[in-house]
């Protein structure tokens, strides 16, 4: 509810915390699928990486989370990117 609330008043999903993890990074290592879902619905870039390289395609391959991990790569996430 509350992503969806944020997504309706045009939050830029892309920003990135102090560590550069964009929203998407964080809720693809969490195993949250739905936001996960709701941000790239509104635009995230698959393929955004923090300061180092990492990938939300990383963070869900490294803590186990297939059901993103099939998704990012359905939605183009880029599988030879490397960090």
């Amino acid at each position: 509810e509350v992503i969806r609330s944020l997504m309706e008043h045009q939050v830029k999903v892309d920003d990135k915390d102090n560590i550069g993890f964009t929203a998407l990074i964080h809720a693809a290592q969490h195993g949250f699928f739905d936001i996960v879902k709701i941000l790239i619905e509104n635009g995230a870039d698959v393929n955004a990486s923090n300061n180092d390289g990492y990938t939300a395609l990383m963070a869900s391959t490294k803590h186990g989370s297939i059901k993103i991990v099939k998704y990012l790569v359905e939605k183009g996430a880029d599988i030879n990117l490397q960090d």
